[in-house]
Order: C-alpha cells, then structure tokens, then sequence
C-alpha cells in the first residue's frame, strides 16, 4: 500500500490530529525501520492527503508529549513497543498483518533454499517461521513436505 492510500483508507477512522501524525509515523517506519520524520513533514503528509491542516509547531508539542516517539535532531522516531500500539489503531483498515519471522534463527539456513524454486522457498520461510515461534509438530510436517517434494524433484 502507497502513503496515499494509507491515508485514504487513514480517514475512515476518524483519528485525532496527533493520531494521525502517528499513524504516519508509523506508515513511514514500516517501510523503513527506525525512519526520522520532522513534524514539518508530517504536517506536510497530512495538508497534503487531506488529514486537516496542523500548525507543524503544536504538532511537533503533541508529538512530543505522545509518550510513542524518540526526539532526535533528525526529528521524531517510533519506540519499538509504540509500533505494536498503533498498528492495533489501525487493525480495521490494515486488515490481517502476518507475523515477521527472522529466517536466520530458522532451521534452515537461507543459503540452502534461497534462490531456488519458488514453491521450495515458500515452504521453508513457513518452515523456519514455525521453528522460530516453537511449533515443532508444524515445523516437522514442513519439513516432512520439502523432503517429499524434492524426491520427486530429484526423480523428474
């Protein structure tokens, strides 16, 4: 989803100014983890998406007092607990979020499965995924299939 339509879809829930500017904040760090943004370029997003039209000083204030961000010289930056509080803000335009797993604390490592065929490398992001959130008896079925579909791959 663009900034765009984010904020589109950011409308229906009829947030609050400093909700909004959050909610943004938010949109950019998910797109790239520890991203900065001043309170002058928020104020800019929202004026231009139609979220209203905030003085980017008070804004900047509320922000501040918000609790949810680190104040740097670059500007405002999400707190890693904050990331979880406003994506439940946002739970009825996002839709279903599926859970981050880190492949390299999988059971198998990318560099055995990664640029292979496609239905391979899905069941081993699900494999991994699985043995990371410690749902071993899932893990053991995976594995089960990629063992299955490379015999026959290994006979065709």
């Amino acid at each position: 989803m663009d900034l765009i339509s984010f904020c589109i879809r950011l409308k229906e829930l009829f947030l609050t100014q400093k909700e909004y500017a959050l909610s943004i904040i938010w949109f950019h760090d998910e797109k790239t983890p520890e991203y900065s943004i001043t309170s002058g370029a928020v104020s800019r997003i929202m004026y231009e998406c139609g979220l209203g039209n905030p003085n980017s000083t008070q804004l900047g204030e509320q922000l501040k007092k918000s609790g949810f961000l680190i104040v740097s010289t670059k500007g405002f930056r999400l707190k890693a607990l904050s990331r979880l509080k406003i994506q439940d803000w946002l739970q009825p335009i996002l839709g279903e979020v599926l859970p981050v797993s880190n492949q390299e604390l999988g059971y198998l490592p990318q560099d055995v499965w990664k640029e292979t065929r496609d239905y391979i490398e899905r069941v081993c992001v699900q494999l991994n995924g699985c043995f990371q959130f410690q749902f071993y008896d899932g893990a053991a079925v995976l594995m089960r299939r990629l063992i299955e579909t490379l015999i026959i791959e290994s006979y065709e």
